[in-house]
């Protein structure tokens, strides 16, 4: 598809050839892409709400799938700790997890827990 440009006075004008989407790659700078993943992947697990926590714990515990927990230990001073597991008891305030190979149990409070994801599988 060309488009007329006869009736322009300049040469340059008329022969000019659209690079179609090529003129737009501009937009798109290292920064821009930069920024862009980190406004996916900087979603802060301790945006989590009370409910939510309950909420992705309650469907891990229905589901008996394992999950992968990042929480706060009982000492200020230390990093977040993880732990593996299913989960063997819920309440309102705290849940028990069990890891499947070496059967220890970790209790942990909601207010510890800082994130919660399906882990894989682990034969």
């Amino acid at each position: 598809m060309s488009v007329d440009r006869s009736y322009l006075s300049s040469k340059a004008a008329r022969q000019y050839q659209d690079r179609k989407m090529a003129k737009w790659m501009g937009f798109f700078l290292s920064e821009h892409s930069s920024a862009l993943s980190h406004s996916f992947t900087d979603s802060s697990p301790a945006r989590l709400s009370p409910k939510e926590k309950f909420l992705l714990l309650s469907q891990a515990y229905v589901q008996k799938l394992s999950i992968s927990l990042i929480y706060q230990g009982n000492h200020p001073n230390k990093a977040h700790q993880s732990f593996t597991g299913t989960l063997k008891e819920l309440n309102l305030d705290h849940c028990a997890i069990e890891d499947p190979l070496s059967r220890n149990f970790l209790l942990l409070a909601f207010e510890q827990i800082i994130d919660i994801t399906l882990a894989e599988e682990v034969e």
